[in-house]
């Protein structure tokens, strides 16, 4: 459970500064996040869940992280662009909570 709460908020953090950067118009502060952080907590579920659905949306959300930080950093000169895999992040984002929240409470029934 620790570890799905630690990708969701590390997800949300990164959207959050793109947010800043872009509308607020803020510096330096995508280049302020924890990277290896956010790399470890991706790791550690991976290594920790066996369910297929977490996996897929935990794949997916670092896939869309990794497109959306990518354009970001050269410069995210288009706007429709960053819009579209910022929302692709965030769509990742509410999918990966959702399928947390269902096999987190399965897993601690087993337990």
């Amino acid at each position: 459970m620790e570890q799905c709460a630690l990708v969701a908020a590390s997800a949300a953090d990164f959207e959050g500064r793109i947010w800043e950067e872009r509308v607020l118009g803020l510096e330096g502060r995508v280049s302020g996040f924890d990277l290896s952080a956010n790399q470890l907590a991706f790791v550690r579920l991976r290594i920790l869940s066996r369910d297929r659905a977490l996996s897929s949306a935990l794949e997916e959300l670092n896939e869309a992280g990794e497109k959306l930080g990518s354009y970001w950093r050269r410069g995210g000169g288009d706007d429709a662009e960053v819009t579209r895999r910022w929302t692709r992040h965030h769509s990742a984002l509410v999918e990966f909570i959702a399928v947390s929240g269902e096999v987190v409470p399965r897993r601690l029934a087993s337990a």
